[in-house]
């Protein structure tokens, strides 16, 4: 029998560093985005269709009652890619949801289960792990409490793919951008 080595995919603390992790992704999302990605849609190609279901999300992350269904509808799938960039943004969402302990992430997960469907067969899966809570080394080394940690983390993350790394990360900035009642989502 050889010796096999298991990694946590879970969540194991919350976003302890959360201040310092929007701080970090407030200086570094800006600066290089890649072509394609959710960033450069929202900014640059297709800013209009974004508005309605990031506008209704945060209002449900502020805990208004929103139709999540309807608002779920038109961001999985959107993009290009193995994984979708709006895909990719709900994997962040879902990852800060549960790193700030929001109690509404299981609304999200109910809403978003049904839907998997409308997307590709690998982002649906990435999802699905990502709705019981399952994540990738990376992206769950951004709750490390030193910034040293951090830092390589956030690195890394942006290295997934063309822009799934960007993408996911534009999520978490989104979660926590809402969560400290900054209203601006870069």
């Amino acid at each position: 029998m050889s010796d096999c080595q298991w990694s946590i995919t879970r969540l194991v603390r919350g976003l302890d560093n959360e201040v310092t992790l929007l701080g970090e992704l407030n200086r570094l999302l800006p600066l290089a985005p890649p072509a394609g990605g959710f960033w450069a849609q929202k900014h640059e190609y297709d800013g209009s269709y974004l508005v309605a279901p990031l506008t209704e999300l945060g209002h449900w992350l502020k805990g208004a009652w929103v139709d999540l269904s309807s608002t779920l509808k038109r961001l999985l799938g959107y993009g290009q890619g193995l994984t979708p960039s709006g895909d990719d943004f709900l994997l962040g969402v879902l990852f800060a949801l549960e790193g700030i302990r929001n109690l509404r992430r299981g609304e999200l997960v109910v809403a978003l289960l049904p839907l998997l469907g409308r997307t590709t067969d690998i982002s649906a899966a990435m999802l699905l792990f990502a709705t019981m809570g399952h994540y990738g080394e990376h992206l769950l080394q951004l709750g490390a409490g030193e910034s040293e940690i951090l830092n390589r983390a956030v690195t890394q993350v942006f290295e997934y793919g063309h822009s799934s790394g960007h993408d996911i990360l534009c999520g978490v900035h989104f979660v926590l951008s809402q969560s400290h009642e900054k209203n601006i989502w870069l």
